[in-house]
């Protein structure tokens, strides 16, 4: 396979497995990754670091998940039902999901998990006000029983930073002011914590008992058909180590490397040099409006008027 189909392929699989479709040639082989930065924090319902959130997409997996148009579509979901004029929203599971430590995935899992996500969301703390009951009335059924409708439930069960993952429900039981003691998804990828040193390295191998979805891959959504057996991640702090590792051939893919290094890259005939967030970045400052100066109005729009976005968007970019 040629390294510019392999960085290919790496750039996508150590985002989320849902991303990756590679023309690997055999079945066998290891993704080399270069994160942005140091992965420190393995629960992404206790942290919004982005860093967690390519981690999680490893190992975890969500209810619903994005496409490449940015809509929510069933992941963990088999079947959804809307009663009551949306105040009744029943999730049916897909069969035979089992988490990485053999244990199956139930519904009461699924229950716990979101419980634990709602107290650090946002989004899961407004879904809380309005819910009157999240029962379980068997393993693959879950019934939101809202106060309120909530049309944009799908939307807030595929997000991430927190992420709603599902995880075993003795695992989501932990305080969710701390952070889960041991990592149990049922992502496409096994979390190997025997090889996980903050600040270095992290390792994933390929959980052989993962069934992936019948339907087309699309971004987060769709079929997560994994085609290597390994990935590893590799923290290297130096800009320059990391663009001369790259160069070698050391590592695979670099998630972000400086943008001055971006020429020395680009010459290279096995690199493969592109972005992969096409979205792009909304940067916002929200000044306090409950306390001076701030809370004067003519404070706040000469603050906007001494702002340049154009300047800042360049010194961040």
């Amino acid at each position: 396979m040629k390294r510019r189909d392999l960085l290919k392929a790496g750039a996508v699989a150590a985002l989320s497995p849902g991303l990756w479709r590679p023309a690997i040639a055999a079945p066998a082989g290891m993704i080399k990754f270069v994160p942005q930065t140091s992965l420190t924090s393995l629960d992404p319902v206790w942290t919004t670091a982005a860093v967690t959130r390519g981690f999680a997409y490893l190992v975890y997996e969500t209810l619903f998940a994005y496409d490449e148009h940015l809509e929510p579509r069933p992941l963990m979901v088999e079947a959804m039902a809307t009663e009551d004029g949306g105040r009744r929203v029943t999730l049916r599971l897909r069969a035979d999901m089992p988490f990485h430590d053999g244990t199956p995935v139930l519904a009461r899992d699924c229950a716990a998990s979101l419980r634990r996500w709602m107290v650090r969301d946002p989004v899961g703390q407004t879904i809380s006000d309005r819910l009157e009951a999240l029962e379980t009335p068997d393993d693959r059924t879950l019934v939101f029983r809202l106060r309120k409708p909530f049309p944009l439930l799908p939307r807030a069960l595929a997000k991430t930073q927190p992420s709603p993952v599902i995880m075993p429900e003795r695992l989501a039981k932990t305080d969710p002011y701390k952070q889960v003691t041991e990592v149990v998804g049922s992502g496409a990828f096994r979390f190997l914590p025997d090889e996980f040193v903050s600040g270095a390295a992290a390792g994933f191998a390929k959980f052989d008992r993962y069934v992936a979805r019948d339907d087309p891959t699309s971004f987060a959504a769709g079929a997560h058909r994994v085609l290597v057996d390994r990935v590893e991640w590799h923290v290297l702090p130096d800009p320059a180590t990391v663009a001369n590792a790259l160069l070698a051939g050391e590592v695979d893919w670099v998630e972000m490397p400086l943008p001055d290094q971006l020429p020395q890259l680009r010459r290279s005939r096995a690199l493969s040099v592109g972005p992969i967030d096409l979205n792009g970045i909304l940067l916002a400052l929200r000044p306090n409006h409950l306390h001076p100066p701030t809370n004067n109005p003519l404070f706040r729009r000469a603050m906007l008027a001494a702002v340049d976005q154009r300047e800042v968007m360049a010194a961040v970019m």
